[in-house]
């Protein structure tokens, strides 16, 4: 499935998804937030495991491609945003609610 949408900077945006086996795996291929301005493609892989009575999340996104001025400050960056959205979804599942939002850029 493809998906078209208005990213967060007001830009048209595609990302396609396959989900295999449905309620397993969902793996999600494009590039999110600042990635977008560069020549870069990511593929983002969620997986869900069984663990006890509960559900473990795994999450990875790997990146390809090129960006002037190379990559060394965007794993830090990709990181600290993934792990704040893996905290707000394991807040919701928990509580029903998902924690604080993030601050809105100006």
């Amino acid at each position: 499935m493809t998906t078209s949408a208005i990213t967060s900077s007001g830009k048209p945006g595609t990302t396609s998804s396959e989900a295999w086996p449905p309620g397993k795996l969902l793996r999600l291929t494009g590039a999110i937030g600042p990635l977008q301005e560069a020549a870069l493609v990511g593929t983002m892989t969620w997986t869900l495991l069984q663990a006890g009575s509960g559900t473990t999340v795994e999450l990875s996104y790997t990146v390809g491609g090129f960006r002037a001025g190379g990559f060394r400050d965007m794993p830090t960056v990709v990181d600290g945003v993934l792990r704040g959205q893996l905290a707000r979804l394991k807040a919701f599942v928990e509580t029903g609610r998902p924690g604080r939002p993030l601050p809105e850029r100006e």
